[in-house]
């Protein structure tokens, strides 16, 4: 029994160190050639070393910009730089040359893979055969002494079997000077993403053996000339690519405002014939009351809206008496689609009585042409959702503005705030949001609308006071506008 505890005590303290090891490891690894963080030759083999301080990944840093400094396209990186660039890939940068007695720098990029720091060479790319060929294309004349001249000057001695100061050897001089004259070394590429830009700055107390051929041999031969811990630089940056301006022109989606759509109900109440019939826009009595919902919000009756532009009200008649709402912002949107300003334009009506998260999820039945509401209908699959998408893949810019009226902005809102809280990239395809007299702090209105009933219409000629009393108290909307 003892030797059990013993040999299970003795496998834990012998597994303890790996623990460990994986506890540190867990912020990620540097991936980089060997010997890296020293004056190091970039053809070693990569290896993979597991951070150990996760807070300072690369040693102790000294809190100031190195004397080496890195710029890309003309500017100095600085920790939190984002350079944008308008390609795929960036190659215009330079690491400065410095010259301190006593010192030698290395210099080092990573990029940032998740957790882990990938090395990149920024070496200049050496000269190809391809590069040859361009130049000697510009230095001959004709395609047999570009051939020979590039295989020459490619081979391991370009001279060889060249006597000196004939024709052949002055034009292999003349043209490996074109070469050195107009070769212009190239960068490897730099991608989008985020980078830390390492220096390491060694101290030789003997000045005498700092010159760059000897720095290695100096390295291993007078270990005790070179500062135990180097001075360490980093900067942290990141390289964004720009977003084109779309060229065209963008869509419109608008939102009207409370009671701004019709709603509809199918059967014979109010002693209607069977059949479809408009509950609002109305001044009958009978067909508010239709309208009315229970004390969670929800409504009693069968009421829903129709999709398309008909469903919005452009203009209200009561009696013989024509109030225009949205008759010629409608008409200034054909305008603009004919003359090419938008490229298209939708309306989308909606059961303004309802809460806005429920109108979020209001599907259109494609066979019916009704909007509902249903618990079950996920958010992707909503009216609203589907039409800024169909919008957006018309438009020429690939973007939508949202034009949205009174109640109609607080519906624009909580869709895009459900958009970002979905990290969902419909969001982007957004570039405007114009909002026209949203109640976005609340309107005292609502209060006495739901206190005491507020007429709607001349004299109460639309709706009574009495009944928009009865309505307003429990209809979600209403609260939404305190």
């Amino acid at each position: 029994m003892k030797l059990c505890l013993y040999t299970i005590v003795a496998t834990i303290l012998l597994l303890s160190p790996v623990f460990l090891v994986s506890a540190q490891t867990s912020c990620g690894s540097i991936m980089a050639p060997h010997g890296w963080q020293d004056y190091f030759d970039p053809s070693e083999p990569i290896e993979t070393e597991p951070i150990i301080d996760c807070t300072s990944p690369f040693g102790l840093v000294i809190d100031a910009l190195s004397p080496r400094t890195l710029q890309i396209q003309g500017s100095q990186v600085v920790p939190g730089s984002v350079i944008t660039i308008d390609t795929d890939t960036v190659d215009d940068y330079q690491v400065s040359n410095v010259f301190v007695p006593g010192m030698y720098y290395n210099v080092i990029l990573f990029r940032h893979e998740g957790p882990n720091y990938r090395y990149i060479d920024i070496a200049p790319l050496v000269i190809t055969e391809s590069d040859y060929r361009t130049l000697a294309a510009a230095f001959f004349t004709n395609q047999a002494d570009i051939d020979t001249y590039v295989a020459r000057i490619m081979s391991s001695d370009p001279w060889s079997g060249l006597e000196y100061g004939t024709p052949e050897s002055d034009t292999m001089d003349a043209f490996d000077r074109y070469v050195q004259d107009h070769f212009v070394p190239r960068n490897p590429p730099l991608a989008p993403g985020t980078y830390t830009f390492v220096t390491k700055e060694h101290l030789l107390i003997q000045s005498n053996r700092f010159l760059t051929p000897l720095l290695r041999l100096a390295h291993l031969l007078l270990p005790a000339a070179e500062a135990a811990t180097p001075d360490t630089y980093v900067v942290t940056f990141t390289i964004t690519k720009a977003i084109p301006v779309p060229a065209g022109a963008s869509s419109v989606l608008f939102l009207p405002g409370i009671m701004g759509s019709r709603l509809y109900e199918e059967g014979t109440a109010c002693g209607d014939v069977a059949g479809e019939h408009e509950r609002w826009f109305s001044t009958r009595e009978c067909d508010h009351l239709r309208l009315v919902t229970n004390f969670t919000g929800s409504s009693i009756n069968q009421i829903y809206t129709r999709a398309g532009e008909s469903s919005v009200i452009d203009v209200a008649t009561v009696w013989s008496l024509s109030f225009p709402l949205y008759q010629s912002f409608f008409s200034a949107l054909a305008d603009w689609k004919r003359d090419g300003v938008i490229a298209d334009y939708t309306a989308v009506p909606y059961d303004w009585r309802m809460r806005l998260d429920d109108l979020l999820k209001a599907k259109l039945n494609s066979a019916t042409g009704r909007i509902t509401y249903d618990v079950t209908n996920n958010f992707e699959d909503g009216y609203l959702y589907q039409t800024v998408k169909k919008l957006v893949a018309s438009s020429t810019a690939g973007k939508v503005t949202i034009v949205a009226h009174s109640n109609g902005g607080l519906l624009a809102k909580t869709f895009m705030a459900t958009l970002a809280a979905r990290h969902d990239p419909l969001l982007e395809k957004i570039d405007n949001v114009i909002l026209v007299a949203v109640p976005q702090v609340g309107t005292p209105e609502a209060l006495v609308g739901m206190l005491q009933g507020s007429e709607i219409g001349p004299g109460g000629l639309v709706v009574s006071q009495q009944i928009a009393r009865q309505l307003v108290n429990s209809m979600p909307f209403s609260h939404h506008l305190l």
